[in-house]
């Protein structure tokens, strides 16, 4: 189930394209940051009814000052 990439290929993106491999993994953290910080919102959406806004903030009260427990547990879940 892995993805393996050539080691030439490995190579030739960490010589020339350094940069971008940094900017895709700065990327993908803030994604990851807020994709756990809004996680609660759309079950409270969904299922009880509530506004966007509503549903938004409901989601960062929960998650304000547990990020990385959150975090942990989906990577958990993930493996």
């Amino acid at each position: 189930n892995k993805i393996v990439i050539p080691e030439f290929i490995q190579a030739y993106l960490e010589d020339r394209y350094w940069m971008w491999w940094l900017s895709i993994l700065l990327l993908s953290l803030i994604f990851l940051y807020v994709s756990v910080r809004v996680m609660f919102a759309l079950p409270k959406i969904v299922y009880d009814q509530l506004t966007v806004r509503e549903a938004v903030m409901f989601s960062l009260e929960k998650t304000k000052k547990r990020v990385t427990v959150y975090a942990w547990n989906l990577f958990y879940i993930l493996l």
